[in-house]
């Protein structure tokens, strides 16, 4: 235990490991979400959504 807390202490200092890979995951989420309740950010999303149906809607005949 003590040795995997050094460890990650050790990352930390350097800028890697999985605590430092959380946090940068969590901050990208964080500004997709804040993105995406944006005015223009909504209107993305909905194009975004016409597209994704369009491109699956079955074909006529």
């Amino acid at each position: 235990m003590a040795f995997k807390l050094s460890s990650e202490l050790v990352d930390a200092a350097k800028g890697s490991g999985d605590a430092i890979r959380k946090r940068e995951e969590t901050h990208r989420m964080a500004e997709a979400v804040a993105w995406l309740r944006e005015p223009t950010g909504a209107v993305a999303k909905g194009s975004l959504h016409r597209a994704i149906a369009t491109a699956y809607e079955p074909e006529p005949g």
